[in-house]
C-alpha cells in the first residue's frame, strides 16, 4: 500500500453496499471462529449498529472499521484495521468517533467488548478502562471425536429441527432462549435462523415442551468449520444429545466443529473434560466491560443451563 497521511484517511459513519463488501472480505481472512455467516447475512442492514468505516479518501478504500449493536447492552461486532496500517493512529481515530456515535445509548447501558488476547491490556486502559468478566475459550473437532468426547447414551425426548416447527413451537424455542440468556430475543431468532443456512434444533417432550436447544452456523473463515452454540440443557446428558442432533443436520464433508465455551457456567464440566483428554483449548476473549461511563454490567444468564453460549457478534448473550 501507498504511504498513508493524516489526511488520507477519512473517518466514515455509515456503510455503503460497497463497504459492508469490502469489510466482509477483509474479516473473512481472519481466523475468527466467532464470526459466522449469519452476522455477515444481516449486520449490514441492521438499523440498531453503530458502524464507523476508516477510508483512503481517493478512492474509498476501506482501511478498518468498528461495529457496535445496541440490544440490552451496546457490544462490539467487530473491530479490525488492515494489517499493514496498524500502529498508525487509525484505530484511535476510529475510536474516538465511536465513542461519540454511543454517547446515548452509552449513558445508560453497558459497554461490552470481547477482549482477546491483542487487545485485552489496550482495553484496559483510557479511552474504555475495562473490567474483564468471565472468559471465552474454544475447541475443535470432527463430529466423530466430539461425540466420543461428549457420548450420549439416548434419550426419551423427541429433537425437532427450528424450520420444521410452527409458530407454536419456535415460540416456545424464544421462550426457553429467553430463560437461559435473560434477554427476549425472539424477532431476533426468527430472523436468524430464517436463513437457509443456520441451523437449530430442540428435544421436546410428548406434550411439545423445550428441555433444550442447539444450533450452528458456518464460520466466515471456513465454511468447513462449524460454529455450534447455543447450547441450553437441563443436563449434562441432554446437552450431549444435543452434540449428536445439531452435528448430524450438518451436510458439510470433511466439517469440523469449533464449540465456544463461557466459564462459570454449565460449561465448565466441558472445558474440564477438554483438559483431561488434553483437547487444546483456544482464548477466545474475555467480556471486556468499559467503563467509562459508569455503567457496570450484571449478567442476567441462567448459567446452570447454559453449555454453550450463542456468542453471535449481533446479539450478546455470554
Amino acid at each position: 500500500m501507498q504511504q498513508l497521511t493524516e489526511d488520507d484517511v477519512q473517518i466514515l459513519r455509515h456503510g455503503t453496499p460497497e463497504l459492508w463488501d469490502q469489510m466482509r472480505a477483509l474479516v473473512r481472512t481472519m481466523p475468527w471462529t466467532s464470526m459466522d455467516e449469519a452476522t455477515w447475512q444481516l449486520l449490514p442492514e441492521m438499523k440498531n449498529i453503530y458502524p464507523i468505516f476508516a477510508v483512503r479518501k481517493s478512492d474509498n478504500y476501506l482501511l478498518g472499521g468498528v461495529t457496535l449493536v445496541e440490544t440490552d447492552v451496546v457490544f462490539g461486532a467487530f473491530y479490525l484495521i488492515r494489517p499493514e496500517l496498524r500502529g498508525l493512529g487509525v484505530g484511535m481515530k476510529m475510536m474516538a468517533e465511536l465513542i461519540d456515535s454511543v454517547a446515548k445509548p452509552s449513558k445508560v447501558k453497558a459497554m461490552l467488548g470481547r477482549g482477546v488476547t491483542a487487545m485485552v491490556q489496550k482495553y484496559s486502559g483510557p479511552p474504555f478502562y475495562a473490567i474483564h468478566h468471565h472468559e471465552l475459550y474454544a475447541f475443535t473437532l470432527p463430529r466423530k471425536e466430539l461425540l466420543e468426547l461428549f457420548p450420549c447414551s439416548g434419550s426419551t425426548l423427541v429433537p425437532k429441527s427450528f424450520k420444521e416447527m410452527n409458530e407454536e413451537q419456535f415460540d416456545k424455542v424464544c421462550a426457553y432462549d429467553r430463560l437461559v440468556c435473560g434477554r427476549d430475543r425472539k424477532e431476533f431468532l426468527k430472523t436468524y435462523h430464517s436463513l437457509f443456512f443456520t441451523m437449530g434444533v430442540a428435544l421436546l417432550d410428548a406434550a411439545g415442551d423445550v428441555h433444550g436447544i442447539a444450533g450452528a452456523v458456518p464460520t466466515l473463515h471456513d465454511p468447513k468449520l462449524i460454529k455450534v452454540g447455543p447450547v441450553f440443557a437441563a443436563s449434562q446428558e441432554n446437552a450431549c444429545y444435543l452434540l449428536e442432533c445439531i452435528t448430524d443436520m450438518v451436510r458439510v464433508p470433511d466439517a469440523k466443529f469449533v464449540l465456544p465455551v463461557s466459564t462459570n457456567t454449565a460449561g465448565d464440566w466441558m472445558l474440564k473434560k477438554c483438559r483431561d483428554a488434553n483437547i487444546p483449548l483456544v482464548f477466545a476473549g474475555t467480556a471486556a466491560n468499559s467503563t467509562y461511563n459508569g455503567v457496570i454490567y450484571k449478567d442476567p444468564c441462567s448459567v446452570e443451563l447454559m453449555f454453550l453460549p450463542m456468542n453471535s457478534p449481533i446479539y450478546f448473550d455470554r
